[in-house]
């Protein structure tokens, strides 16, 4: 005999309620060989942590002490870690050895079995069915709804959902066609069985489905609903449950195996004495751990390949939503290029219309100087010697017209900062401490206008083209527009 020494409150997880706090990791049976029970030990984390969850929601303290009989035994790591499978035509459920001594129990999954069978009793009193034998079900189909790392929820709901193998024929399993349109199950070929009580959706359907929560659903995901439901198919067969082998029967109709029906009764019975004995099953030399690697491995392998489907079906998908993105991102930004071109094309004819009307104020035609005529002669000679004539007055010299302005233009790219700019080099003659005056116009098209520094900054390292007097580098025009007018004076604003 072996014994094992469980912690009362172990597995004290976020399965009971959603915490933040720290959890205590669930006990392992122990290896030590005795034929006298050992007491239970309960940590000060434990206790701690139960004192913080209200009254409804602490976890049922069970197992007093746990004793696994059979041919099982506990001494070794190895031993503790055997697998042990249980078959039926519903599929295989898979446990440590070890975890034959772990006995917590949800208080939503307590609230549902003592529900179920209060509910039950009232329909059919000479049932007599314990909510420990559902309790014991409950154990063996899903651990209360946290088979293969599920979380049962306040709510009665295990998350992820617990589904069994395809039930498609191949070895023990039978051969069931889909039902609920993979409504239940997910798969719409082949039913399995689901939730906390591991029902089949044929099951289901076919009457077995139960409200349990009053919520309006029948849901066999929802541990309310599957315990009401398992209740009313163990009674359904008749007889009176509190006889053994009435109770026997009613487990065995659930799930024909001899080894589910002795572990089911043995959790049954400690859920309602605090004491487990626990069988186990005949493990023959050599045996090893009695998993059916084959169909693990088949599992595993369908397993693989769903991730896989449905990791491409998100990759593929977010190709499209990439796709549409980059198409629409590219057709704004042909549109802003579209719309930046037009508005400089616009700038620059506007520019070109301005250079032209300066460049036709800067030539103006010249004037004629008029000439005074000379004094008439005078009409009588005179009778005697004049006296010495004086010298006649000059006519009056015309007016000399003023030279012609020349301009030509001078094109490069724009260098220079503060008081001295240059195009390609050639230093140009903007006058002395003009560039913190304000500009007269807008030479760089943006922004409206500026001072005469912070124009010609807004053209650097552009390319540009002024109008310079012939022969020197004095700007008259900037970019087509006045800078200077004919007769040299700065333009105003």
């Amino acid at each position: 005999m072996v014994v094992a020494v469980p912690v009362s409150m172990t597995g004290l997880s976020p399965a009971i309620v959603p915490t933040s706090q720290p959890v205590a990791p669930r006990a392992v049976a122990s290896a030590h060989v005795s034929t006298a029970p050992i007491a239970p030990s309960v940590t000060t984390l434990q206790r701690h942590y139960v004192r913080t969850l209200p009254v409804s929601q602490r976890p049922q303290v069970v197992a007093e002490q746990t004793t696994i009989t059979g041919g099982l035994a506990l001494r070794t790591k190895a031993e503790r870690h055997r697998k042990i499978a249980v078959s039926s035509s519903k599929g295989s459920h898979v446990w440590t050895a070890s975890s034959l001594a772990e006995h917590d129990l949800p208080s939503a999954a307590l609230r549902a079995y003592k529900r179920a069978a209060a509910s039950i009793d009232t329909t059919d009193p000479g049932c007599h069915l314990p909510w420990t034998l559902l309790a014991g079900i409950g154990r063996v189909e899903s651990d209360h709804g946290r088979y293969g790392g599920s979380v049962l929820g306040n709510d009665g709901v295990p998350r992820p959902a617990i589904v069994g193998v395809a039930l498609n024929g191949k070895g023990p399993v039978a051969a069931i066609s889909d039902t609920d349109h993979g409504s239940f199950d997910g798969d719409k070929v082949w039913d399995r069985a689901v939730g906390p009580m591991q029902f089949i959706p044929s099951t289901w359907l076919g009457g077995a489905g139960r409200d349990g929560d009053g919520d309006g659903v029948k849901s066999p995901n929802d541990i309310d609903d599957a315990a009401l439901a398992a209740a009313a198919y163990l009674c359904g067969a008749g007889g009176d449950l509190s006889d053994t082998p009435a109770e026997n029967a009613a487990v065995f109709r659930y799930n024909p195996s001899d080894y589910y029906v002795a572990l089911v009764t043995a959790f049954a019975r400690g859920y309602r004495t605090g004491v487990f004995v626990i069988p186990s099953p005949d493990v023959a030399p050599g045996s090893g751990d009695g998993v059916d690697r084959a169909q693990a491995r088949q599992d595993r392998l369908a397993k693989a390949r769903a991730v896989t489907a449905r990791a491409a079906k998100v990759t593929a998908a977010k190709a499209v939503r990439v796709a549409a993105k980059t198409a629409r991102l590219k057709a704004e930004q042909h549109a802003r290029a579209a719309k930046k071109a037009a508005a400089l094309a616009a700038a620059k004819a506007k520019r070109a219309a301005k250079a032209k009307a300066a460049q036709a104020a800067a030539h103006p035609s010249p004037s004629a100087s008029p000439t005074r005529k000379p004094s008439p002669a005078p009409s009588k000679t005179p009778s005697r010697a004049p006296s010495p004539a004086p010298a006649p007055a000059p006519s009056a010299t015309p007016t000399a017209q003023a030279p012609q302005l020349v301009l030509r233009p001078l094109t490069g790219t724009l260098t220079g900062s503060g008081t001295t700019w240059s195009v390609d080099g050639r230093e140009l003659d903007l006058g002395q401490d003009r560039a913190g005056t304000p500009a007269a116009r807008d030479y760089d098209g943006t922004n409206g206008v500026q001072t005469l520094g912070e124009e010609l900054a807004g053209l650097v390292d552009t390319q540009v083209t002024v109008q310079v007097k012939d022969g020197t580098t004095v700007v008259y025009l900037i970019q087509g527009l006045d800078y200077r007018g004919a007769d040299g004076s700065f333009t105003t604003p």
